[in-house]
């Protein structure tokens, strides 16, 4: 029985050690940028929040993953939750963020309640719900009664995955993420945006109790301070939403981990960058610190920066992309800021430049709306020329695990040139590989990469764009724009492909030479032409793509 038992231990633990993401232990005061906090002399308006914090590091440090193993069964239901309350069907970026969880957890049930599949339940405080004066109540109310009755993971419709949660339901019995203070410096808060749990836990049966418990005294509270104001959420019964729903989760956790014996249970806080990486960051210091001396305070803003251990995240702001916009210039020249000021000069006329910068700004990522399906199909083709079997293959491993729902396609020098047509497949030279790619590409349409690329996160481009590619880095002021042909993502038959195509059997009929310099001038040259043709193209540069690696 024992030898049975430790195979089975052993099989779960190799699993999960081939998967990408490492669950690993993380500084809990940086994780949650109270660090940051200390350094600019800030800190929570709560008196209570030391002691909380204490409490929450506690936990953390008894639990981390290094010190808590991995269980041979599971103990979460591998079941995704979400809540949709509204009349209209979901936004087009939300239906995107559910299809990343659903490329990480291919094997997972995943429900969508509506009000309809809600009141067929037996809820017991189906009265509150009723009672509710927002969807934003209705959703929280109803997320601890779905998790105290069935178990499993609550996740908001507006939160992007970035890897399998298969390894937490191994650990624990109860996992939830501490707000950053970058969001919320009055008290120390338990995020409520996602939520996994056993059934039957204390702390929901105590969220709930909590709910119940101070519902009249929070509407009270509500209308003495807040009902006649605004926020960037909308009319203020958000703030009756936070004060009546959300902050009881906080309090229901706080008193588990003062009266609750936590050998008896495996339930973890985890802190913010696992899911909500958002920091402080000082960008007034002269003025903060006349702030700081004279009214001890000051006024800092916010930063997310995605981290290695950064599972998922939420989007607060309703913002359609984590990606950030760099200067165009600035990006191309390795951010340099100050070689990027005078490339902007010295191409100020320079037509080519004018029109990737151009559609750079109008197409970037945060500008460009989710399509319901892919536009690109997600397929990547990865040229392998003359790689080692070990290191093409460690290549294929790394572009699936940022992939999942991508099909990965290793094709040699022989197998593009399968692709070109005969009557110019005599032709050969240092471009070969690529008008081969160019020609699968054109009918298959697809992501084509070589090995120089390094491996990155292709889903968000393959659901906006219907053409995507990379500008070379520039080392120099004076050097030309050139776009590189280690990325090129199209759908197939583009109107861009189609000039490309024409150029290149005719640059090989007539001089029955084409390099790979030659050939990257005509790419280019039809990129110009027809950039603007379809609204959905972007060329982007290696700073850009960094962000999604």
């Amino acid at each position: 029985m024992k030898k049975a038992l430790h195979f089975k231990l052993f099989f779960f633990i190799l699993i999960f050690h081939s998967i990408a993401f490492s669950f690993s232990d993380v500084d809990f005061e940086h994780s949650n940028g109270l660090d940051l906090l200390k350094k600019y002399s800030a800190k929570y308006l709560d008196p209570e929040s030391d002691k909380e914090l204490e409490l929450l590091k506690e936990n953390y440090e008894k639990l981390k993953p290094s010190k808590n193993h991995l269980n041979a069964n599971l103990i979460i239901p591998k079941v995704i939750h979400l809540i949709w309350l509204g009349n209209d069907d979901l936004p087009e970026n939300y239906k995107y963020y559910i299809t990343t969880w659903k490329q990480y957890h291919p094997k997972w049930e995943i429900k969508l309640w509506n009000k309809e599949a809600i009141m067929k339940e037996n809820f017991s405080n189906i009265d509150l719900f009723l009672l509710a004066r927002s969807h934003a109540e209705q959703a929280d109310l109803i997320r601890y009664e779905i998790l105290l009755k069935y178990g499993g993971l609550y996740i908001d419709t507006d939160i992007e995955c970035f890897t399998n949660f298969d390894e937490l339901h191994y650990r624990y019995d109860f996992y939830v993420n501490m707000e950053p203070p970058a969001l919320n410096k009055k008290r120390v808060t338990i995020a409520n945006n996602m939520i996994a749990s056993v059934p039957n836990h204390y702390i929901l049966s105590q969220t709930l109790f909590n709910i119940r418990e101070n519902w009249k005294k929070s509407e009270e509270y509500f209308e003495t301070n807040f009902s006649n104001s605004w926020t960037k959420f909308g009319r203020s019964t958000h703030n009756l939403a936070v004060q009546r729903t959300m902050y009881p989760l906080s309090d229901a956790v706080f008193n588990f981990l003062e009266t609750q014996d936590q050998d008896k249970y495996k339930s973890i806080i985890l802190p913010a960058s696992y899911n909500i990486p958002m920091y402080v960051v000082n960008n007034h210091p002269i003025l903060n610190f006349l702030s700081n001396t004279f009214r001890g305070r000051a006024k800092l803003s916010n930063k997310i920066e995605i981290q290695p251990e950064t599972m998922s995240f939420h989007y607060y702001d309703k913002q359609n992309s984590l990606m950030n916009m760099p200067d165009f210039s600035t990006s191309l020249l390795g951010n340099s800021k100050i070689k990027g000021f005078f490339y902007k000069l010295l191409k100020f006329r320079n037509k080519y430049y004018l029109a990737f910068r151009d559609l750079f700004i109008k197409n970037f990522p945060s500008e460009v709306a989710y399509h319901p399906a892919p536009i690109i199909p997600n397929v990547v083709y990865i040229l392998n020329d003359s790689a080692a079997k070990q290191d093409i293959e460690t290549l294929e491993m790394q572009w699936k695990e940022l992939n999942p729902n991508f099909q990965i396609k290793t094709l040699t020098s022989k197998d593009l040139e399968l692709f070109i047509p005969s009557k110019i497949q005599h032709f050969k030279s240092d471009a070969t590989n690529v008008i081969g790619a160019i020609y699968l590409l054109h009918n298959n349409g697809g992501v084509f990469v070589t090995k120089n690329l390094k491996p990155l996160r292709l889903q968000e481009f393959n659901y906006k764009y219907s053409f995507f590619g990379l500008l070379k880095s520039i080392k120099k002021i004076f050097g030309n724009l050139e776009l590189s042909t280690d990325l090129i993502a199209i759908t197939p038959n583009h109107s861009l492909f189609y000039n490309f195509i024409s150029n290149i059997e005719s640059a090989i009929n007539e001089s029955s030479e084409l390099d790979l310099e030659h050939l990257e001038q005509i790419y280019i040259d039809n990129a110009y032409k027809y950039y603007s043709l379809d609204g959905k193209s972007v060329l982007l540069t290696e700073e850009v793509l960094n962000q999604k690696r």
